[in-house]
């Protein structure tokens, strides 16, 4: 089986203490060594010349050097790049299979989620669009169809009458003319009668209504007009509108006042917080150079990035923490010299009397990933500063929003009391009611249009006397079949006279058809063109958008950590507000449920360990408590190591229930009960064992 290496992190893997291993063989089995058996030496077992006490005896306890591994280990990262916003677990801490263990913070998960549901809403159109060309398409389709079918019937009765006009024989001459004549003396007759009825022009007449209907419209609209104001005062109802509109508009004027204090006040509460914001920034920022370097810069050298401040106060970082600096070497302090901006006294002290300055890091790129408890100078002063732009940004934004806010709210407040005005006035001048030259002016009106509508009706009378309306529109219907008549007689003249002209009109009208008929074909080829195109293209849409939501949801599910199966936090590598990148390694959990043993043994011993060997490990961590276990690996390959010839062995340990394993160093002793030749071609069933069911396994 392939050895699983913990993940490293900084130079520094998860592994166990070193430990020590006994190897004991039960010497009821001694009988069966390497001198007997029928499998022979294994590939790697020791020469013919070993030791004399591996030839004639198995020996009674092996020594191996080893430790204590978890192969079960899973080094977790964000799968979407942002800022740490919530760390839920400890280094130490138990955690369940899919348990949320970190997530990204809320405006990260918020443009996310944002993504997601842009993303299902752009699914659902693309779905939406695919369902309406399956629709739409077919039916268009199916009208091109009717359209083809329609053209081929045209073309079928064209054809026909072309040979209607080729096999059926002249009309009677004669009788065709005796109908056009006819239909001439008919038509003059109509024609004669219609003139008599109607000798006025009918221009005039027309006009003549007009002025009388325009006239009753402009009577009906003076009347009113002088009823609502003869008895010197408007109706009730311009007078309650009025006042509505002056209730509406005071209305609207306080809405807006109240909108205007609660506008100043949540502004005011938005400023307030932001300058708090800003000025604990600020307070950070100036205490990360007291905390440094044991001064703190001025107020005019606060809105300076850190890499300027430290070229104007002239500090070479990595020359200033490191310890052979002949400057701050000794074990004395040097006095503060008052032409520096930093104080010696700290920076010395950090050099020789903080335990963790071998953890402190003067310069890194902002993408190197830190050990545990190592600290980045330039990292710390960067964000820092980093943070105050971004509460100067916020500080900013938010008297800016109120400035803003104030002037619409004001505006608004000045159209509301200027509708409160125009609404007053309008009311104010219902209330004082119409002054007399008004009401004359009023009655004047009516009477005029009295007067207009009287000589519009008397003209109108003289134009039409005598004549009956139902009459005249008969005679004009007469007139016009008339027409129609002859227009039918004259057309059966001429086929009588001449048909081939009606056989020329009749192949041009068979040749339009079939013209039509080839245009729809087309159009019917295009519209299945087309709706194979838009279903094509609908589908693509909607294949882009399933898998852009995909993605987007791959992104969200990417911005929480969750354990992958049931164990320990053996290791975390975020903070709050840390920005991390693509798998960039955050944290690591083990799973103690599976345990080994990673050792070497002496090549003396090697001949009477196999594969399957039964162990017993003893584990400090755990007490006293024997566990069972199992040989699952002996390599082939010698190891030397000055001298000293060894085999690498590796023991898996049968954890039962209830039993927790410590992730942390801890002694360990082991006795591996070792097996004859004649026991070889049973280990590989030994270490099947190991991965079957604990039910399954031998006692």
């Amino acid at each position: 089986m392939p050895l699983i290496v913990g993940i490293i992190r900084n130079g520094v893997g998860l592994r166990a203490a070193p430990l020590f291993l006994a190897l004991a063989l039960v010497p009821a089995l001694a009988g069966c060594a390497l001198l007997g058996g029928g499998d022979g030496p294994r590939q790697g077992a020791p020469p013919s010349d070993a030791p004399a006490a591996a030839q004639q005896g198995a020996p009674d306890e092996i020594a191996v050097a080893g430790s204590l591994v978890f192969p079960n280990t899973a080094a977790l990262a964000f799968d979407t790049p942002g800022v740490v916003g919530e760390l839920l677990v400890s280094e130490g801490q138990r955690v369940t299979a899919g348990q949320t263990l970190a997530t990204l913070d809320a405006v990260r998960t918020a443009e996310l989620r944002n993504a997601v549901e842009q993303g299902e809403s752009r699914v659902a159109a693309a779905a939406a669009n695919l369902n309406a060309q399956r629709i739409a398409s077919p039916t268009l389709v199916a009208r091109a169809e009717l359209d083809a079918a329609a053209a081929a019937v045209a073309v079928d009765e064209a054809q026909n009458a072309l040979d209607d006009l080729t096999r059926t024989p002249s009309l009677n001459a004669l009788a065709a003319e005796r109908d056009v004549a006819q239909a001439e003396i008919a038509l003059d007759d109509a024609r004669e009668f219609l003139a008599d009825l109607t000798a006025p022009e009918d221009v005039v007449v027309s006009a003549a209504m007009q002025r009388v209907a325009a006239a009753r419209v402009e009577i009906d609209n003076a009347q009113e007009a002088y009823d609502d104001i003869k008895d010197g005062s408007y109706p009730d109802d311009i007078e309650r509108d009025a006042r509505n509109r002056v209730t509406f508009a005071q209305s609207a004027l306080d809405a807006a006042s109240r909108r205007l204090t609660d506008t100043d006040t949540a502004q005011e509460n938005a400023v307030r917080q932001a300058q708090d914001a800003y000025d604990l920034q600020l307070e950070r920022y100036s205490a990360l150079f007291a905390y440094w370097f044991g001064n703190e810069p001025t107020d005019a050298e606060l809105t300076t990035p850190p890499n300027r401040m430290f070229a104007d106060w002239g500090i070479d970082l990595v020359a200033t923490f490191d310890r052979r600096n002949p400057e701050y070497h000794g074990i004395a302090p040097p006095p503060d010299d008052p032409a520096t901006r930093w104080n010696e006294i700290t920076v010395w002290a950090w050099l020789n009397l903080h335990p963790e300055y071998a953890a402190v890091i003067p310069v890194c790129d902002d993408s190197a990933v830190l050990a545990d408890r190592h600290r980045c100078v330039t990292r710390e002063f960067d964000r820092a500063y980093d943070a105050l732009d971004f509460a100067r940004d916020g500080l900013a934004a938010a008297i800016s929003g109120a400035d803003t806010s104030a002037e619409q709210t004001q505006d608004a407040i000045a159209a509301a009391q200027a509708a409160l005005s125009d609404a007053q006035d309008d009311l104010a001048d219902i209330e004082a009611g119409p002054d007399a030259s008004v009401v004359e002016s009023a009655e004047k009106r009516l009477r005029l249009a009295e007067a207009s509508l009287q000589k519009a009706e008397d003209d109108l009378a003289e134009l039409t006397v005598d004549i009956d309306p139902l009459l005249v529109a008969q005679a004009r219907a007469n007139v016009a079949f008339a027409e129609g008549a002859l227009v039918d007689a004259e057309e059966r003249l001429a086929r009588a006279r001449d048909t081939r002209l009606q056989q020329e009109n009749a192949r041009k009208r068979l040749d339009l058809a079939n013209a039509a008929l080839e245009k729809a074909q087309a159009r019917l080829a295009d519209s299945r063109d087309l709706q194979r195109e838009q279903a094509t293209l609908a589908e693509a849409e909607l294949a882009l958008a399933e898998a852009a939501l995909d993605q987007a949801i791959e992104d969200l599910t990417g911005a929480e950590l969750r354990a992958p199966f049931a164990g320990i936090v053996s290791l975390i590598n975020i903070e709050p507000e840390d920005r991390v990148g693509d798998n960039m390694m955050a944290m690591q959990v083990v799973s103690a449920d599976v345990v080994e043993v990673d050792g070497v043994i002496d090549a003396a011993a090697v001949g009477y360990v196999r594969e399957g060997s039964g162990a017993v490990v003893t584990i400090a961590s755990v007490g006293d408590m024997p566990l069972k276990g199992r040989v699952t690996f002996v390599d082939d390959e010698v190891r030397t190591e000055r001298g000293v010839v060894s085999y690498a062995i590796r023991i898996r340990v049968d954890v039962p229930p209830g039993v927790e394993i410590p992730v942390r160093m801890s002694a360990v002793s082991a006795t591996i009960t070792p097996v004859s030749a004649a026991l070889h071609n049973a280990a590989p069933a030994a270490i099947a064992s190991l991965d079957a069911p604990p039910d399954a396994q031998a006692p």
